[in-house]
């Protein structure tokens, strides 16, 4: 297609764009980034334009579940988590956020305990777009416990706190710089959960969720 385009053969242009839509839409689903990147190199290729921002802003779950979903540009992700309707839950969220920033930085393990400052800065540099629009509050303690303090040192500090002192009395109000979104309606994916299943990173020291509720323990000296 990329060859009839530099021929000026727009008819077989415009053929092949309606044939990869109609018979290997799927295959473009899963190869998403690749057509993407594709599409929008080149102004002959608008369908499969539409094709991808339509998949965007209708089925963002679809991109998520790509094989090349980590290759997304920061924009492209930005622009998926931003939707109001994505039909994943927003821990979730984290976890492919999260998998996208660690495939940015291979050379982080997928456990934060054996993260140097410098580790944490790099992908905390990384995340740093993102993490204004994911719905922390949302997050049951249990999630924020096992999901997020691992990584709190990726978070604003202004964030971090306030998130500590929802969590410790949910009817606190968040700062200026902090602010709480709806939470959406959702149905469990198994897929990225069978993902995250592997990294169970115990909460910091002082810190744990029994029966649902995070609390602090104080220990005497």
């Amino acid at each position: 297609m990329v060859a009839a385009s530099e021929l000026s053969l727009q008819e077989l242009v415009i053929h092949l764009q309606s044939f990869l839509i109609e018979k290997k839409a799927n295959w473009m689903e899963k190869n998403f980034n690749l057509i993407y990147q594709t599409s929008f190199e080149n102004d002959s290729f608008l369908e499969l334009q539409k094709f991808c921002t339509d998949l965007m802003s209708k089925e963002p779950e679809k991109i998520f579940k790509s094989v090349d979903f980590v290759s997304i540009s920061e924009k492209s992700l930005v622009t998926l988590i931003q939707n109001d309707n994505l039909p994943i839950s927003d821990v979730q969220v984290w976890d492919y956020v999260l998998k996208w920033g660690l495939a940015q930085n291979p050379e982080l393990s997928s456990d934060p305990s054996n993260y140097s400052k410098n580790d944490f800065t790099s992908l905390k540099k990384t995340l740093q777009q993102c993490i204004p629009f994911i719905r922390f509050h949302n997050l049951t303690s249990k999630e924020f416990s096992n999901k997020v303090l691992p990584y709190r040192k990726v978070l604003p500090k202004e964030l971090y706190l306030d998130l500590i002192k929802y969590f410790l009395d949910p009817d606190s109000k968040p700062s200026d710089k902090s602010e709480f979104k709806e939470t959406r309606e959702i149905e469990s994916d198994p897929q990225i959960t069978e993902e995250t299943k592997e990294i169970k990173p115990s909460p910091p020291s002082g810190i744990n969720t029994a029966n649902g509720r995070l609390t602090t323990t104080l220990k005497n000296k």
